[in-house]
């Protein structure tokens, strides 16, 4: 890190913490920074609440939501300068310095820091080495969370008071320079995405021919009011007038004849917005004729008629066996028309909100065979809509590519967040003599 060391270290006696500076001492957590185990009923306060999706993992920012309304039962009070950790799920690294009076949700551990700097003991916390020992005592398979008890007994690094303030205004400033560039970063991503979006939208709709990049030379007023104007040789049409539709088969766990058989089906959960995601797939039994109707083909559009629905992705998997459930729609192209380009179409409808108000999104939403053949789409000619799907497809993988490469990149700066705070706290760097 370019960082100097410090001229002598001696073991700390705790594995994860390795050696440590000669003159730093350890303590327990629980001596260090006692538990405060204040209980008030949170409908009769009016302090701010602090619940776990208010902390920001692995940095220890206060994200501001909507005040919660209904909130019931006990919730533990907190004051300035008192360290919230997240005991649920800890591998998440929720721990958040107060600045104020108020109070959290019981699965946050409220600490006092009585015989350390609060400003250290919470980057201490978010230690990379902390966080894991913490995680390895968790109990409960779908809620894992850790006790006090065993928290409490960790031992934590103390270098001399002063020193923990250095460290800890080390950190604010480094860490600061981090997060500001993860943000210009996340922002990026965030206006390439709106790029991409508004770009699909604009080629699906005809705002340009996608052969030449230049606008069409007439338009229309198309009737569906997202849509706008559209070419004046554009069809709008119901669906099912250039697709054909099938919905998947209901699921069926036991075998009901003895010619059935064991096949791999998709759920409507398997359709992601950057594909169709096979891993954990599971079977179902099959009768041989269904077998030939649901058989799933190379190109075929998958529509999700449950879940989130109306989303759609393009089956990719030519030699690989599949079939699907009743939570979805499978789509074909007929006399020329392009799944490709339809895909991409669907999506701006969703993204419209059109397909809630199709589905009524006040009940539980179901985008039946039905509903979806009578969607009023555009029917570009087949040219047309293959250049729109090629145009598409060659952009969007080109901003694809810039938001994953970009994602990486913070990626590497939140992995280099995390080791500059541990390599400070367990005193593997001697940060004394650095400007800040």
């Amino acid at each position: 890190m370019g960082y100097k060391t410090y001229p002598e270290y001696r073991d700390s006696g705790v594995q994860w913490l390795g050696e440590m500076p000669s003159h730093w001492e350890t303590r327990r957590l629980k001596y260090a920074a006692p538990l405060r185990n204040i209980k008030i009923i949170a409908g009769e306060s009016h302090l701010p609440y602090v619940g776990l999706e208010n902390i920001e993992s692995w940095s220890g920012k206060y994200l501001v939501q909507d005040a919660a309304n209904d909130l019931e039962g006990l919730s533990s009070r907190f004051y300035p300068g008192d360290v919230l950790f997240g005991k649920l799920r800890p591998y998440l690294a929720k721990a958040f310095l107060a600045d104020f009076e108020g109070m959290c949700s019981s699965e946050l551990l409220v600490l006092q820091g009585k015989g350390v700097q609060p400003e250290f003991l919470v980057r201490f916390m978010l230690s990379v080495g902390f966080i894991r020992e913490v995680d390895s005592s968790t109990y409960g398979a779908k809620m894992p969370r850790a006790s006090w008890d065993f928290i409490g007994n960790l031992l934590v690094t103390l270098p001399p008071t002063g020193e923990q303030t250095t460290i800890a205004a080390f950190l604010d400033e480094k860490t600061t320079q981090i997060d500001q560039l993860i943000e210009k970063k996340t922002r990026f991503i965030e206006l390439l995405k709106e790029k991409r979006a508004a770009l699909v939208t604009e080629a699906v709709t005809g705002k340009f021919d996608a052969r030449t990049g230049k606008p069409y030379a007439e338009y229309k007023d198309s009737g569906v009011e997202w849509l706008g104007k559209v070419p004046v040789h554009w069809e709008v049409k119901p669906l099912k007038r250039g697709y054909s539709v099938k919905l998947g088969k209901m699921l069926q766990p036991v075998q009901q004849a003895p010619q059935d058989v064991l096949k791999p089906y998709l759920r409507a959960s398997n359709i992601q917005p950057d594909g169709i995601y096979v891993s954990g797939v599971k079977e179902m039994w099959f009768s041989p004729l269904e077998l030939g109707v649901l058989r799933l083909k190379y190109g075929d559009l998958l529509v999700s008629e449950g879940g989130d629905v109306g989303r759609s992705a393009i089956w990719r998997r030519e030699l690989e066996e599949a079939y699907y459930q009743n939570s979805i729609n499978r789509v074909r192209g007929l006399e020329g028309n392009n799944n490709y380009y339809l895909n991409y179409l669907l999506s701006c409808i969703k993204e419209s909100g059109a397909i809630d108000v199709i589905c009524n999104r006040l009940s539980i939403a179901h985008l039946t065979t039905e509903k979806l053949n009578e969607i009023q789409i555009l029917f570009p000619t087949a040219e047309e809509q293959s250049a729109i799907a090629a145009f598409l497809d060659e952009k969007t993988t080109q901003v694809d590519q810039l938001i994953e490469k970009t994602q990486q990149s913070i990626d590497l700066l939140k992995e280099k967040r995390a080791a500059l705070i541990t390599a400070a706290v367990t005193g593997k760097i001697d940060v004394r003599n650095e400007r800040i």
